[in-house]
């Protein structure tokens, strides 16, 4: 038996309404670059029925499933389509996220001993990519997978920040603005507790003379003091 597993994009998962659309996000809209724009499903139209309904790629019975299997056929003629479905939220966290649950898929083959493929359409082709790197950053080897394939699959090149206030997430932020707050307030406090020394003895001593000043020879100690000075 060979398998076809099957990876979706953006906004083809979990996340949909009961009309099987897509739920609208309560967030602001703001501007995206071209590589966030959210991609657009790949759809198959059913033949011969009076109401053509919309079959995604990745189900078993698209007119992409049914072609693969006649094309392609497993060690003993069986091919097993399965699909895996992740919350197609537009967001890196959550690909990541969901890459360690395909990943323990691609386990589970491996455990049966069934060469595979894995296919990644969109942004499904990022869950795999972070899959693989989990696996080679664990040493895990996937001997039976015969293939890997992304189509349309966005990769993009994050740099890290220089600053660790701009990596750090809102909590993070607040905690560190609270710290640097108290630190300078507490230098600036003891920088400016009553100001100069306002004493008339130190006055005197430091400024050389004036009003209520003390002689230089009161203020040495008479076994230290040499007289006359």
């Amino acid at each position: 038996m060979a398998v076809i597993v099957t990876v979706h994009g953006t906004f083809a998962g979990e996340n949909k309404d009961k009309t099987g659309g897509r739920k609208k996000s309560r967030r602001p809209k703001s501007k995206t670059s071209a590589a966030q724009q959210p991609e657009p499903a790949i759809v198959e139209s059913s033949s011969g029925a009076s109401a053509p309904t919309k079959i995604p790629w990745n189900e078993a019975n698209s007119d992409f499933a049914n072609r693969v299997r006649e094309l392609v056929n497993g060690v003993d003629g069986t091919l097993q389509w399965d699909k895996f479905t992740w919350s197609g939220e537009n967001s890196e966290a959550s690909r990541r996220q969901h890459a360690r649950g395909l990943l323990s898929k691609l386990f589970s083959l491996e455990q049966q001993k069934s060469p595979y493929v894995v296919i990644g359409h969109s942004h499904g082709g990022s869950v795999l990519a972070f899959a693989l790197q989990l696996a080679a950053k664990s040493g895990s080897s996937l001997p039976n997978m015969r293939a890997w394939i992304t189509v349309g699959t966005p990769f993009l090149h994050h740099k890290k920040k220089t600053f660790l206030y701009a990596r750090g997430d809102g909590l993070t932020k607040g905690a560190i603005l609270i710290a640097f707050t108290i630190i300078i307030s507490s230098a600036i406090r003891n920088l400016s507790v009553d100001g100069p020394p306002k004493d008339n003895r130190f006055r005197g001593w430091l400024g050389g003379g004036g009003a209520g000043a003390v002689p230089r020879s009161a203020l040495c100690h008479q076994e230290v003091c040499r007289k006359g000075t």
